[in-house]
């Protein structure tokens, strides 16, 4: 006995994890199921027309035989009949303009429920698409920063761009097609049965056949798929690291190598997607030709039937008319298998990126940590990014509450990896990182993170107001706090200057500001979140002496009574600071006053004069 294709159970899993988004829309998806059902009623209405047409068209004597036809029902089917005959029967004209516009207003009742139909599952399968990109985009805000940096930008934004759209539209063909054309196929199968059961059974032999095509070229549909979004994804990467670098490519004139890059991915595309298109051309063509065949052979033997008059022409058109009526569904419906491998593919990448696991995230019993108050200890921490190879070893030191720390040391040295740690961007190897004498790792996250802030050397800025970059997007916000954290960053003199002052958008819908202009609202950022512990990630590292002095002294009022880490690009920046440490391949050689590390630490002596010397050359070399 066969073992069933794990691929189908996974598959099957996809699906039933997608349609699982529709719980909250299950009235909608009820109204979707009356209306597919009506739709079907009327469609075997309009069909069931063909007959009595066909009937008074070229049968003599078809009046009599429907009244003796209703008779056999009893007392119900005699007062049909006595109606028939005295209202609509007598007059053959008056007989057909009955029938055709009977027919007339059932395709009309018919295709205004669909136009309702499409309409409500068009309405589902927008909100499943805004839920599902809502969850994921939760999701990947909660996943380390190491993802980011293996996966790339333009990998994870794929799954945005692309694959949600492709997993949602499959979801739309089944509310369009997958409900109500299995409807109507059944519809037109029980009026071909009424018919002629023995022919209908004949003209369903080549089901089978059919059914194994389809599979085939679904799981083709799908592998394609697959390869085409992962291959577009790979486009996307390129198109973010070409356009966020455009300065270098255009200095170092790489155009032309990112240009062929480009092509030769896109046309890896090309082919993908033409394996795609021919698999997907195919179902059509497939299914007409054994449709085809099969109806051949049905028509000769049903002609046959209505020479030897075992058939009537009223049956012999309503047959072919609902024969023709199970095929168009269940053509769509091969159709509609390749959108679903196709959404199966697109579900397979969303889902695995949505169930990665967050390295990081909070302890069972986790404490609210309430304020800072006395110190932060390192006690032997190790960190590696990958295994063996140890970016920070077995540091250990201690700071008080209210201390100024600068942090210095060569590239490389680990420098941001230390507070990086603080912040649990990632967490230590070994060893242990104390908060007021708690494990960070058993403090929550929201408590942690609130008591700190950052300023780093890119100075982020979101396409957003200079209010909203200071606020950190939060609404309600009276304006007076946001102008005093403008103020005490030194940023209030050109914000004021701005045609829309604290309105006015940063970015490409906007203005643009200059690298210490930057700086400075990501310090106000900073500083309107008030925090006890300041982190300054090389915040000076590339600003003018100008730009310098400015955030100096803003920073020199606010850090007063705040623990600040400064990691220290130039020595001017860290004159007046209570500490130094100093690191060196990763392993803490100094920790003291300026004038303790001149005497004790070759490293920090070697980097101070390399600088002093070389008059302001950046220690880092």
């Amino acid at each position: 006995m066969s073992k069933k294709d794990p691929s189908q159970k996974l598959n099957f899993a996809i699906y039933l994890r997608i349609l699982g988004y529709l719980k909250k829309y299950l009235k909608l998806v009820a109204v979707c199921l009356v209306l597919s059902f009506f739709i079907s009623f009327f469609h075997f209405g309009s069909l069931g027309m063909v007959k009595p047409l066909g009937d008074f068209l070229f049968t003599p004597g078809a009046a009599e035989k429907l009244i003796q036809f209703l008779n056999q029902y009893g007392e119900w089917g005699i007062k049909t009949g006595e109606f028939l005959k005295t209202y609509v029967l007598h007059d053959t004209y008056k007989t057909l303009y009955i029938i055709m516009f009977a027919a007339l207003v059932m395709v009309i009742l018919k295709n205004i429920l669909r136009f309702l139909q499409e309409y409500i599952s068009g309405y589902i399968t927008s909100r499943v698409s805004i839920d599902i990109t809502n969850d994921l985009f939760k999701k990947v805000q909660k996943l380390p920063i190491q993802y980011f940096s293996k996966e790339g930008v333009g990998q994870i934004s794929s799954r945005f761009m692309n694959d949600i759209p492709i997993m949602t539209s499959g979801l739309k063909s089944v509310f369009e097609k997958a409900i109500r054309e299995p409807l109507k196929a059944v519809a037109s199968i029980c009026l071909a049965l009424f018919i002629n059961w023995y022919l209908t059974l004949l003209s369903f032999l080549i089901f089978p056949v059919v059914a194994v095509c389809l599979r085939k070229l679904g799981k083709k549909v799908k592998r394609g798929a697959k390869k085409a979004l992962s291959q577009q994804a790979s486009l996307v990467s390129i198109l973010q690291e070409t356009f966020s670098g455009i300065k270098i490519v255009k200095s170092y004139q790489m155009e032309d190598l990112i240009r062929q890059k480009f092509e030769r991915e896109n046309n890896g595309l090309f082919r993908y997607h033409m394996k795609l298109v021919a698999a997907d051309a195919a179902t059509n063509p497939l299914m007409e030709v054994f449709v085809t065949l099969s109806g051949i052979g049905v028509m000769l033997f049903s002609a046959h039937m209505v020479i030897q008059q075992k058939m009537s022409m009223g049956d012999f058109f309503a047959f072919y008319a609902a024969l023709a009526a199970v095929f168009d569904p269940i053509r769509k419906l091969s159709d509609i298998n390749n959108r679903i491998n196709t959404a199966i593919a697109g579900g397979e990448r969303v889902f695995e990126l949505m169930d990665k696991f967050p390295e990081i995230q909070d302890a069972p019993g986790a404490i609210e940590l309430p304020c800072f108050q006395q110190s932060i200890r390192w006690d032997r921490v190790w960190f590696s990014y990958e295994p063996g190879k140890p970016v920070l070893k077995d540091i250990s030191f201690t700071v008080q509450k209210g201390e100024k720390i600068a942090i210095v040391g060569r590239s490389g040295s680990g420098k941001s990896t230390l507070v990086s740690l603080l912040l649990r961007l990632y967490d230590v190897n070994q060893g242990t990182i104390f908060l007021d004498g708690y494990d960070i790792r058993k403090i929550t996250m929201q408590s942690l993170l609130r008591q700190i802030g950052i300023v780093t050397q890119e100075a982020f800025l979101f396409n957003d107001t200079i209010a909203a970059n200071i606020s950190c997007k939060k609404e309600n916000i009276e304006m007076p706090k946001i102008i005093e954290a403008a103020r005490a960053a030194n940023s209030d003199v050109f914000i004021e200057s701005l045609s829309q002052k604290y309105d006015t958008i940063y970015g490409p819908r906007g203005i643009d500001l200059s690298g210490g202009q930057k700086h400075r609202v990501a310090l106000a950022r900073a500083i309107f979140k008030s925090p006890q512990i300041l982190i300054l990630d090389e915040a000076m590292a590339n600003l003018d002496a100008e730009s310098e002095s400015y955030i100096l002294s803003a920073l020199e009022e606010f850090s007063k009574g705040r623990t600040t880490f400064i990691i220290a690009h130039r020595f001017s920046t860290i004159e007046k600071v209570d500490k130094i440490l100093v690191l060196d391949e990763g392993n803490l050689v100094g920790f003291g006053n300026h004038r303790e590390l001149m005497e004790k630490s070759d490293v920090y002596r070697n980097l101070y004069n390399r600088q002093v010397l070389g008059l302001h050359e950046p220690i880092e070399k």
